[in-house]
């Protein structure tokens, strides 16, 4: 692959079900981090598996930027953080790269390891609004305008392999 090319994809409402696990938001509130053990992987596991093989073989490289909960202790930031990043390394082997940021840090701050191309695929609009740059950082509002994260993924591969 001629362009370095990273994807960093969020967790919660990208890939994590969050926001279908049993009063995932009084949970929260509560701080209990068994939240991020319960949910599921949003859509086709093995789909989603086999497309971010594909695009680790033409040389794309993975990270996860991931918010922790709104208003919460530092304490439980450093639980939800180990949990995440063990649901990480369990169902992403892939991912080079892992940041857990409290809630509201611009993402874009996460990024040590630059690439030409850095794609992001977040469920919320707004991140992706503010990740955009004219050149090196693109993003995917995934989940909400149409694309699964498992469809923008083999989006980017067609793009890339093209």
């Amino acid at each position: 692959m001629k362009n370095s090319v990273k994807i960093w994809l969020d967790l919660d409402g990208t890939v994590y079900d969050l926001y279908n696990v049993n009063s995932w938001e009084p949970r929260l509130r509560a701080e209990d981090p068994t939240v991020f053990e319960d949910g599921d992987f949003i859509g086709d596991y093995n789909r989603f598996i086999s497309i971010c093989n594909k695009l680790v073989a033409i040389g794309v490289q993975f990270g996860v930027i991931t918010w922790l909960s709104m208003q919460s202790s530092i304490e439980y930031e450093i639980e939800c953080t180990e949990i995440k990043r063990n649901w990480v390394k369990k169902f992403m082997p892939f991912v080079t790269e892992f940041n857990a940021q409290s809630y509201g840090t611009p993402k874009q701050n996460a990024i040590q390891k630059r690439a030409k191309t850095m794609y992001l695929l977040d469920d919320n609009k707004e991140v992706c609004e503010m990740w955009k740059t004219e050149k090196m950082r693109k993003s995917i509002n995934v989940n909400r305008d149409g694309l699964t994260t498992i469809e923008a993924l083999e989006k980017i591969y067609k793009e890339l392999t093209e």
